[in-house]
């Protein structure tokens, strides 16, 4: 099986990688601790995202697709994020082969769950099932 340099590179000497203290919002794609899974964290300044790390359980694409969906969305507000589909994300990562797709699958549905905590905290709902939010420990 043959990786593009680019999931090399990030696979080799990953950016962001790391349980942050203290994040404003989680977004979670799997089942942590029960197979593959990537948990986003993200500190916000308003709407507009100041860091982002993520943990992740799996292959060299899961590493890959967690870093660098943490660089490509520091400094964008995170409505903009929305443009990082799947799609997106395996085409910025040089293709991934088919059975290897859902690593970047994972990477959208846990930048997706950060979209809809983030959602339901702006409209006051206290139902955050697998988020954590400010203030608030799982």
């Amino acid at each position: 099986m043959s990786y593009s340099q680019i999931v090399l590179d990030y696979f080799f000497a990953p950016r962001n990688c790391f349980r942050m203290d203290n994040p404003d919002v989680v977004g979670i794609a799997g089942n942590p601790g029960n197979g593959p899974f990537m948990v986003l964290y993200l500190k916000l300044d308003g709407e507009l995202i100041v860091r982002a790390s993520f943990q992740t359980h799996g292959c060299a694409p899961s590493v890959a697709a967690g870093s660098l969906v943490t660089e490509r969305i520091r400094g964008l507000a995170l409505r903009e994020t929305a443009v990082w589909t799947e799609q997106a994300i395996n085409d910025a990562l040089g293709g991934l082969p088919p059975h290897k797709r859902y690593c970047s699958a994972m990477a959208a549905a846990a930048l997706y769950d950060l979209q809809v905590a983030v959602s339901l905290a702006n409209m006051g709902s206290t139902y955050f099932a697998g988020h954590q939010q400010k203030g608030r420990q799982e």
